[in-house]
């Protein structure tokens, strides 16, 4: 593998475990502030992640994300993910 092929796979796995990030703080932060479960649930289902991880889950569960929105984001992992 060259390494600019390489650099650019380091680059882009930053990237998304910084949009992983944004997306669980935002979750956590629209549960915390009151907001309705079927808003969340909606807004999860708008989200472009590729992967979640089972301390994800555990950090959304409690962080009092409801669960159908986890459900939507882990939905939307497995559909965005890449085909190698």
């Amino acid at each position: 593998m060259s390494s600019s092929r390489l650099s650019m796979l380091v680059l882009a796995a930053i990237l998304a475990l910084h949009l992983l990030a944004a997306v669980q703080d935002d979750a956590i932060k629209l549960a915390q502030s009151g907001v309705k479960d079927d808003v969340i649930v909606a807004w999860c289902e708008t989200q472009q992640v590729t992967s979640i991880t089972a301390q994800d889950v555990m950090r959304m569960k409690e962080g009092k994300v409801p669960e159908r929105a986890i459900i939507a984001l882990i939905h939307n992992a497995a559909a965005n993910r890449p085909v190698a």
